[in-house]
């Protein structure tokens, strides 16, 4: 996790667009933290993007079963709700913690 995070971290456009020409991209990353269902490590996440990616990014939270047209993930979902309410609120995604990390959610 720690590693994905950290290539998280080169500059790219897109979500599906490969980091630093590895097999790694934003949209896998975001997946592996959604499996881990850590809150603290996908505002870290979060806040190391530029506007349009985190966009995305809230909005891949949110996507839906392509057969049922439901949810694909209910933490995912919820969270992502949570999260885009503190965007709009002015609220910093990574709350000021003490230098411990990682912290799990």
């Amino acid at each position: 996790l720690f590693r994905s995070i950290g290539l998280s971290l080169l500059p790219v456009d897109t979500l599906s667009e490969s980091l630093g020409g590895t097999s790694w991209s934003l949209r896998r990353v975001l997946k592996l933290i959604e499996q881990r269902r850590s809150e603290h490590a996908l505002r870290f996440f979060l806040a190391h993007l530029d506007g349009s990616l985190l966009l995305q990014a809230l909005s891949a939270l949110r996507d839906r079963d392509l057969d049922t047209g439901l949810s694909r993930d209910s933490w995912s979902f919820m969270t992502s709700l949570r999260l885009e309410a503190d965007v709009r609120a002015g609220k910093p995604l990574l709350p000021k913690l003490p230098a411990v990390w990682p912290m799990h959610a």
